[in-house]
Formats: structure tokens, C-alpha cells, sequence
């Protein structure tokens, strides 16, 4: 079936009493690799293909999918997510229905994305055997390590959208992502070293010689970690790298931006929408619409283009990430953010690729002008409780600043406090950027998303303990 067949059922749709319809078509394909004591483990080719139709109907939502894409099939499909919309309907209260308003600007046109690459072109052992060739260079770069293990996986997704609102989108977008870890062991003291990767696109477009750099940044740090020592605890003005940046933007400011966070009290943004929460240097942002990052979403799940939404401008609550549901509820825009993770989910508000914005310090003048503190690199874990505002993150290395120079490193930093204590207390950003890609999870769904910033200072960071 094209565009035009979907299309009729979305009329069918209308024509049974709906307000809205629309319907999603996923294809995809996908290869999973993982790799141990240099034996691919658990190497598995996946295809799956179906269609989620979502009606409302009497400001409720009815949600059905099929894996059969069958006239009958589908038009069975449409039947049920209509009577599921009126079941639903009849069981809520009014105050809480809503209606998508007919203002919405959704993608017109027959839109097409693609970042296809020559996915079917590549055989599973070209894949392979660069998987392999890491573990073989990992364990070249030193006799301390004894063992690498890559975790694999890559996907092609074809997805075709229409809706009752105009909406018409057909996009390809192939991705890649993984985990190199690498275990060095030395006079019965044993270390991990990890890296992640992440690319859009298919193998054929991908550096192999970036996976190199990364699989020598896993091993290296494994090596250096034998030698570090546990890292002091107390409160401390801390130098934070990209990648934990990242870590920090994600987990801590990005969820408490999610607007369906927000309208279920899980949110310490809560109420603070056009109210200062940082430091005036600090702003954030999250934007599907960026080509080669993870989270690369031109266009979400319920057909609106994603774009560029600044979250918190210079220390403010400016905006938060919207789905339809969440806009119109909220009074707002819908933000592109809107994202299921196969044909058989509903969308939810998602992050895509989200950033601190860059300052004006270099990484080195941050470092010189810190006469005490501690230099985190790189996470381990990280978590957070967007409603209490609290987290903690395992930072994988780190080094102590004294007299505004690198000297110790040091291992075992957990960073914990408040959200809002942090965003006041950054005091100093670096012109640089760095990211990281990967799949986020969020009830029961995962998507690509990517995490980015500069370097940046904190003071008053509790490490190694919880604040109080």
C-alpha cells in the first residue's frame, strides 16, 4: 500500500465519528552483534513491519496496531482504534478531554527524509570482522589487557505517516550505535575502560577509523585506572568534560523539560516556567532538526518538523519539549517531540539532541583559573529524580586541580545534589562541545537521543556522598 491507501483509512476514520486520525507504517531491519573473550556472542538479524493507527474521538485516544499490513488487516485495525477511542471517551471526565486545535502546522506534501545509505549492500561479516579487528587492536595496545567486549547493534527504519490534518511524511533513517569496554588487569587489581558510539547513517558511511580512536580511549583508560587512586570526598568545585556534561544535561534538565513530566507532578520545573533557575550563562536546548547527530528527528511521530527549542535561555525556563497531546493541554507549540519507538507504540514526549550551549573560557583557561577542585571525566552511570529534583552520577575518572594544574587521578567520584543547586552554581563554560549518542528509555519505549556540552565549572559539588 502507498500513501493514497493510507490515506483512506484515515478517512474511514473520520467517517466513523473521529476528530483526528493517523496512521503509521514501520518497516525495519536490524543486525545485533555482541562481542567477548573474542567470540561473537549473540548475533541476531531482525526484519519487522506493521502499522499503529491512533484515533480522537470525544477528546480521548484510541490506540491500535497490526503486524499485518493486509487491507483487511488495516481496515480491521482502524475499526478498533475507533471503538477504542469511544470507550475510552465515555470513561473521562470531561475536565480532562482535550482537542487538537485545527491551527497545527503539520509536514504537508509528500516529505521525504532519508539517510538510507546501502544498508542491505553490506554483509553481516564486513560488520563483523571490524568488530573483531577491535578486539584484536585493544588487546595489542597493552599486556594489562585481558579481555574487550563490543556491544553492537544497527537498524534501518522506513516509516510513511498521514493524518486527518494534512500530514504526509515518508523518511529512512539508518543508525548505528554500540559500547566498547575493555578490562585491564595488573597485580590482581582489574580496571574497565568504556567508550560509546553512535552514528546516523548506515555501515557504508561510517569512520572505521573513529571506531579505532575510541577502542584505544577504552583500553587506554583501563590502563590508567590500575594506577589511580580513590578520589576524596566532600564538597568541591568540580571541572566537568563533555561527555559527563552531557550526562548532566540529559538526565537532570532534559527530563524535568518533558512536558508529560511536568503535567504528572514528576517535574522540580514544575511551575517555573519564565522564572530564573540558573546562572545567566547557562542555556539549553533540544533539536531533532541536526543532521548527523543521534537524535536526528526531522520530523516526529505525529508528523510535526522538529526543530530548535530552547529550553532554559540564560538561566531562565523558556520552553518545554511537547508532543500534540501535551501542547494543547499546556497552551503551547508542539516541539517536534513527539516520538514512539516502533509502529506498535504511541508517541510520548522524547528528548532528541539536547545541549548546553557553548560559552566563552577555553578548556585550559577553566582548569588554570581553579585553584582547588576536581577535573570528572567521562560516566559511568547516571540517575536522577526529576519530581525531587536529585541525582547522582558515577564519573569514570578524574583528576585533582590544585593550583590550577592537572595532577592526581584519581577513580570512584559519585557526584550527587541538587538540579537547581547546580544550574546556579555554574559559574564558567568552555567554547568547546563534545556529545555522545545512545538509546534512552522512558516507559518501556527506547529512542535515539544524543547529549552534548562544553567543558563547565560547579562549585559546591558534593562527591562521594549525598547532600542534604
Amino acid at each position: 500500500m502507498d500513501l493514497v491507501e493510507y490515506e483512506r483509512l484515515v478517512k474511514k476514520a473520520m467517517g466513523m465519528g473521529a476528530d483526528f486520525c493517523d496512521v503509521r507504517v514501520v518497516t525495519s531491519d536490524g543486525f545485533r552483534l555482541n562481542l567477548l573473550q573474542s567470540q561473537t556472542r549473540d548475533m541476531a538479524s531482525s526484519t519487522s513491519s506493521g502499522a499503529g493507527i491512533r484515533v480522537l474521538l470525544g477528546g480521548a485516544w484510541g490506540f491500535a496496531s497490526t503486524s499485518k499490513l493486509t487491507d483487511t488487516a488495516l481496515e480491521d485495525c482502524c475499526t478498533i482504534a475507533v471503538k477504542l477511542a469511544k470507550n475510552c471517551a465515555s470513561r473521562v471526565k470531561q475536565a480532562d478531554k482535550f482537542k487538537i486545535p485545527d491551527s497545527l502546522e503539520f509536514k504537508s506534501g509528500h516529505h521525504v527524509v532519508s539517510t538510507r545509505g546501502d544498508y542491505e549492500q553490506t554483509p553481516h561479516e564486513e560488520k563483523i570482522n571490524a568488530i573483531l579487528a577491535l578486539d584484536k587492536r585493544t588487546r595489542a595496545s597493552s599486556p594489562a589487557v585481558k579481555n574487550c567486549a563490543v556491544y553492537y547493534h544497527d537498524n534501518l527504519v522506513n516509516t510513511l505517516l498521514v493524518n486527518s490534518a494534512g500530514a504526509r511524511v515518508e523518511k529512512s533513517i539508518g543508525c548505528i550505535s554500540g559500547v566498547i569496554e575493555v578490562t585491564a588487569i595488573e597485580g590482581g587489581s582489574a580496571e574497565e575502560g568504556q567508550e560509546v558510539f553512535s552514528h546516523v547513517g548506515c555501515w557504508n558511511t561510517i569512520d572505521e577509523e573513529a571506531l579505532d580512536v575510541l577502542a584505544d580511549s577504552a583500553a587506554a583508560q583501563a590502563v590508567r585506572l590500575l594506577s589511580a587512586k580513590p578520589c576524596p570526598s566532600g564538597k568541591f568545585t568540580i571541572v566537568v568534560d563533555n561527555k559527563l556534561g552531557g550526562l548532566f544535561v540529559h538526565e537532570a534538565i532534559g527530563h524535568a523539560c518533558e512536558a508529560d513530566e511536568l503535567l504528572s507532578g514528576n517535574s522540580v520545573l514544575e511551575g517555573k516556567l519564565g522564572k530564573k533557575v540558573g546562572n545567566e550563562v547557562v542555556t539549553i536546548t533540544d533539536d531533532g532538526s541536526v543532521l548527523g547527530r543521534f537524535g536526528y528527528s526531522p520530523v516526529d511521530s505525529e508528523g510535526i518538523p522538529g526543530c530548535r527549542t530552547v529550553l532554559i535561555e540564560k538561566g531562565v525556563v523558556t520552553a518545554f519539549m511537547h508532543d500534540l497531546e501535551t501542547a494543547t493541554r499546556m497552551g503551547a507549540e508542539p516541539t517536534g517531540n513527539g516520538r514512539a519507538q516502533s509502529y506498535d507504540s504511541v508517541p510520548i514526549v522524547r528528548m532528541t539532541n539536547t545541549s548546553l550551549e557553548r560559552g566563552d573560557w577555553t578548556r585550559d583557561e577553566l582548569i588554570a583559573d581553579t585553584r582547588s577542585g576536581i577535573y570528572c571525566q567521562n560516566w559511568v552511570y547516571g540517575y536522577t529524580e526529576p519530581e525531587k529534583g536529585t541525582f547522582l552520577f558515577k564519573c569514570k575518572e578524574a583528576r585533582i586541580i590544585e593550583g590550577g594544574r592537572l595532577t592526581n587521578l584519581v577513580k570512584g567520584a559519585a557526584l550527587s545534589g541538587k538540579i537547581l543547586n547546580i544550574l546556579a552554581s555554574i559559574d564558567a563554560i568552555a567554547d568547546d562541545f563534545g556529545e555522545s549518542g545512545g538509546m534512552c528509555g522512558k516507559k518501556g519505549q527506547s529512542v535515539g537521543t544524543s547529549d552534548g556540552a562544553p567543558h563547565f565549572r560547579v562549585h559546591n559539588v558534593v562527591v562521594g556522598g549525598s547532600e542534604e
